[in-house]
């Protein structure tokens, strides 16, 4: 346990961190959930919410912007595919 007041904030920092990292990841994976059932009703406006959303998520240095791009590309190219 830190005892020392910076490592208590740096303790308190790094918890909200992982709360919003947590809750931005859960829910870019509903959204791809959402994209993929959409696929079947022919509806692509979702993939555009996605690509903003996981764009935005990279920007903000949550994920590394390679791993948001690949996102994109498997879903697009799976909307492509069908």
């Amino acid at each position: 346990m830190a005892n020392h007041p910076s490592a208590l904030k740096r303790q308190r920092q790094s918890e909200a961190r992982r709360r919003r990292f947590k809750s931005r990841k859960h829910d870019i994976s509903d959204l791809k959930k959402d994209v993929l059932a959409a696929v079947a009703d022919k509806k692509t406006d979702l993939l555009k919410m996605l690509q903003s959303k996981v764009a935005k998520f990279a920007q903000k240095g949550n994920m590394h912007k390679n791993t948001a791009a690949r996102i994109i590309s498997r879903l697009a190219k799976f909307i492509a595919a069908k």
